[in-house]
């Protein structure tokens, strides 16, 4: 997809991840950290948590990898989104 976001991970992405993974919540990295945790967004959702170890799963696609490469990231203000 060529809408991939690199955003903080926020509460709508943290309910994601929990419900795919909900040992997640047992994490030792206080919820005020995880909303503010980098991820990896397209227009389905969360992709990508590397410091959570989430990564979405997707057959046939490049985004299996670990060797993801941002070319340019834009960092904007929460309320601009």
């Amino acid at each position: 997809s060529p809408n991939l976001r690199l955003l903080p991970l926020g509460s709508e992405g943290w309910v994601q991840l929990v419900n795919k993974k909900p040992e997640l919540r047992n994490s030792s990295i206080p919820y005020r950290v995880v909303l503010t945790l980098p991820a990896l967004f397209d227009d389905i959702g969360v992709i990508s948590a590397p410091h959570l170890n989430y990564h979405r799963c997707k057959k046939n696609t490049a985004l299996n990898s670990n060797n993801i490469t941002f070319i340019e990231a834009k960092f904007v203000p929460l309320d601009n989104r």
